[in-house]
């Protein structure tokens, strides 16, 4: 989503990495409205989701005490941005310092027990293609955005909705964690922080994570990682919200349980809009300018290494002059790639114009845009 767009080969077996007291509760909170065509992957989803617990279990007992004693190395970098902004584009340059460590596909599938499954599976079971949404090639060892994870291991997400989208959406205060009990976003925080636990044990580097619906979570981020380093990416609404529509339509095709019917869908995503820019900048001023760090997509696309250099100068990273040689050898292999082209319907237009009105402004996007 940038993206919850999963390898189309896993398609909706992607449940199966659920530990299954998470996968049984998602079942019964939609009171197993599974639609007939999908019975039988929901049944596979649920055998997998056993022997997912069972290896989370097996984890637990062989690296449990080693990934509660693991401290992070040094403050984690997010990646903020919504939906089809350019995050996965930003992630995917920065991901090129081998200084710093990232989950990736398996991990954010498997959050439970990769620490002892990822060899087994990722010899016998390939993955390739490409996210579905646009021509971004996927693997088991591509950067993914660790929300993912957080579903897996049975924290309420937004992501959720993607099972069951004809009912209503699932768990939108999850968005920003504002709508959850103290208890339920203490509980958030510890499950997410013991899954960047299970990665530092692994990898031992400093961790960069990408996730949109952690836009609209600055303030809990920042009072959990006080040093942790934010970079937001904006773009102009009129690409995002066509993008973001096509987005969920892809994922209610390939990871839904019921045939969607895409019924209120538009008043969705553009109430997800307001909930992250109105969150953002209530929850932006408590975080100091020389940890946050905003830009543009189309100014990193028009020049990608001197926006990088500025990221790197603004939030005291270093290392920038070692990496650009091999940043503009990446970058070379890119020059091929065009971005998707949405045709607007005056409808929509006139709806962008009216719920994105702020953005468009605050950013410098015309709000007559063709």
């Amino acid at each position: 989503m940038s993206d919850p767009a999963p390898p189309a080969a896993s398609g909706r077996l992607i449940w199966g990495g659920f530990c299954l007291s998470a996968w049984l509760r998602l079942l019964a909170r939609n009171r197993f409205d599974v639609a007939p065509p999908f019975r039988r992957a929901a049944r596979t989803a649920t055998l997998l989701s056993a022997v997912s617990s069972l290896l989370g279990v097996a984890q637990e007992m062989c690296f449990g005490r080693a990934i509660r004693r693991t401290k992070l190395r040094d403050a984690p970098i997010f990646i903020l941005g919504h939906w089809r902004c350019g995050t996965t584009f930003l992630f995917d340059l920065l991901s090129r310092d081998e200084r710093f460590a990232y989950p990736d596909t398996y991990e954010c599938f498997f959050p439970g027990h990769f620490l002892v499954s990822r060899d087994f599976v990722t010899r016998r079971v390939p993955l390739g293609g490409d996210r579905g949404v646009d021509r971004v090639p996927l693997g088991w060892g591509q950067p993914r955005e660790d929300e993912f994870a957080l579903c897996a291991l049975g924290a309420p997400s937004p992501y959720l909705t993607a099972a069951f989208p004809n009912r209503p959406p699932q768990c939108p205060e999850s968005l920003d964690l504002h709508g959850l009990s103290p208890r339920d976003r203490h509980a958030w925080a510890r499950t997410y922080h013991r899954f960047l636990q299970a990665l530092t044990l692994k990898k031992g580097k400093r961790l960069l994570l990408k996730c949109p619906p952690h836009t609209a979570r600055l303030r809990v981020l920042g009072r959990r990682f006080p040093d942790a380093r934010f970079i937001h990416i904006v773009r102009d609404p009129f690409a995002v919200i066509p993008s973001t529509l096509r987005l969920w339509r892809t994922v209610f095709d390939s990871l839904g349980l019921q045939t969607p019917t895409y019924a209120g869908l538009e008043d969705y995503v553009f109430e997800n809009f307001r909930c992250v820019y109105q969150r953002l900048d209530q929850d932006r001023p408590g975080i100091p300018a020389s940890r946050f760090h905003e830009l543009r997509y189309e100014d990193l696309v028009a020049g990608p290494l001197g926006q990088l250099r500025t990221i790197y100068e603004r939030l005291a990273l270093e290392g920038f002059e070692q990496q650009q040689p091999e940043l503009t050898r990446y970058l070379a292999t890119l020059r091929d790639y065009e971005p998707n082209r949405h045709q607007l319907s005056p409808e929509l237009r006139a709806g962008i114009q009216r719920h994105c009105g702020d953005v468009l402004r605050r950013y410098g996007y015309r709000s007559d845009a063709k």
